[in-house]
């Protein structure tokens, strides 16, 4: 039998996420052609990770989803205006891209983003 404090640790860490203020937290969608090669989940679920505690409010655009080509850029809200960042691509040569050109082209998106 497990102890008690086995049992309760996961309970108390959701409660802990769920207790999170609003702001504190990135509110990120994101966009992209349908039937794409990697989809917009890779980059989306790595751009709320490295957004989470700015409470910022963010789009990322994915405006080409293909084999060898992932490109995108970044679109939020500042000063009452909407801005948008430059479109970043990521490209392969000799072979499809992997989830993990997600990861490289939201690094490369927040490096030229001028974000809040």
């Amino acid at each position: 039998m497990k102890p008690l404090f086995l049992l309760v640790l996961p309970l108390l860490a959701g409660l802990a996420v769920a207790a999170t203020p609003r702001a504190a937290r990135a509110d990120v969608a994101c966009t992209g052609p349908a039937g794409g090669h990697l989809g917009a989940a890779p980059a989306c679920d790595r751009l709320a990770a490295l957004l989470a505690g700015r409470g910022v409010s963010v789009t990322l655009e994915l405006t080409r989803d293909e084999p060898q080509l992932l490109a995108g850029r970044l679109v939020w809200q500042a000063g009452g205006q909407r801005r948008a960042g430059p479109v970043v691509e990521v490209t392969a040569r000799d072979r499809p891209l992997t989830a993990a050109a997600g990861d490289r082209l939201v690094r490369g998106l927040l490096a030229v983003s001028d974000l809040p």
